[in-house]
């Protein structure tokens, strides 16, 4: 028993088949990805994520695609702003966790790997740029550990 039959209500489907140019080989065309650029917001006190966002948003969409990169905890600002954002653990959060994580080499390749998935054409920096964050990581391994409260 075919399917079609027990769907009465089904359209049938024309077999014919639609003829289509040589060179054309796509059914859908894919639409091109807008450019990406990556705003990293290091650093930066809570208070001026929202300006930062907004601001930077108004100056690059809708040509562009924003991904934020922060070691904020507050991601009800980026969620309220409809903004796509990855996050780094802050220095603090690094120190407190520094001995069962290796944070300069997880960082370091954390960070190859957002730019691989991403491609930004672009990098922009608010607070702290990328290299001084990764540098920072690197430095707090020679510190002692700081004791939660």
């Amino acid at each position: 028993m075919r399917l079609r039959s027990l769907i009465p209500f089904a359209k049938r489907r024309n077999d014919k088949q639609i003829p289509s140019d040589e060179d054309d080989m796509h059914i859908y065309r894919s639409v091109a990805a807008k450019p990406l650029v990556m705003v990293t917001v290091l650093g930066v006190k809570s208070d001026l994520l929202d300006e930062i966002i907004q601001t930077t948003s108004r100056k690059f969409e809708p040509k562009h695609r924003l991904v934020f990169l922060t070691d904020s905890s507050e991601f009800g600002i980026f969620r309220s702003n409809g903004a796509i954002f990855e996050y780094f653990p802050p220095l603090l959060e690094q120190r407190l966790h520094a001995a069962v994580m290796p944070w300069p080499e997880y960082l370091t390749e954390r960070w190859a790997l957002l730019v691989a998935k991403w491609r930004p054409i672009h990098i922009i920096a608010y607070g702290q740029n990328i290299d001084g964050f990764l540098a920072a990581a690197l430095s707090s391994v020679d510190q002692t550990p700081v004791r939660g409260t």
